[in-house]
Order: C-alpha cells, then structure tokens, then sequence
C-alpha cells in the first residue's frame, strides 16, 4: 500500500498520503491498531521500520510523532517502549535514542526516584 506519486514540478504538487486508522465507537473501545514483522519459524523475525524520507535539496526530512491521546475523565495512555527477552545464549535487545547537533535533556523518572541528565 503506497500514496500515490506526484509527477508535478511545483513545491505544491505533493505526494498522496496513506492514513491507517482503526475503527471508532460510540459506547464501547475504538479499535485498535498493530503494526507487526513477521515470525521466521526457524530464523529471526522481520524488521519494524518506521521512519520519514530523507529531505530534498532544500527542505527538511518529516516529523516523527508517537503519541497517547488525551484523556477528558481518567488516565492518558501509557507509551511503552521494550525489547523483547533474550533466549539462554544471547542478551536482550538495547534501546537507543540518538540525536545529532542539539542539546540534549533527559528526564527519566523511576517510580518514586528520578534521575536528571
């Protein structure tokens, strides 16, 4: 599944978008969406990418958002990011998060204690 591509010369003539989106309700949960690799049955599973094209010769390359939505009454959604669990012989996978050319504040709370950088 792919938008459709703009064959124009104008920076107006942009590319077709592609919105997944899960059903919503009235009275009950909206429906949900998951994005998966698949499994290798004997071998390693499929990669998960998601990411934004790189810029063009003048332009800058797209936002990355991940978000929980608001909440009118009760909690917001959590936002979850883990790695699987290592079999006997390897170790488990590592999180990076890497930022280039800016200052960089990190804030990491661990239930009651929390940890500035």
């Amino acid at each position: 599944m792919s938008g459709g591509t703009s064959n124009g010369t104008q920076q107006s003539n942009h590319g077709g978008n592609v919105i997944l989106r899960a059903g919503s309700s009235l009275a009950g949960l909206g429906g949900s969406l998951a994005l998966s690799s698949g499994v290798g049955a004997s071998t390693s599973s499929g990669v998960l990418t998601i990411e934004t094209a790189n810029a063009g010769s003048t332009g800058t390359s797209g936002l990355v958002t991940i978000r929980s939505g608001n909440a009118s009454l009760g909690d917001s959604g959590d936002l979850s990011l883990t790695t699987g669990s290592a079999g006997t012989s390897g170790s488990a996978g590592a999180i990076r998060v890497e930022v280039y050319l800016i200052e960089l504040f990190i804030f990491i709370r661990f239930g009651s204690n929390s940890l500035r950088r």
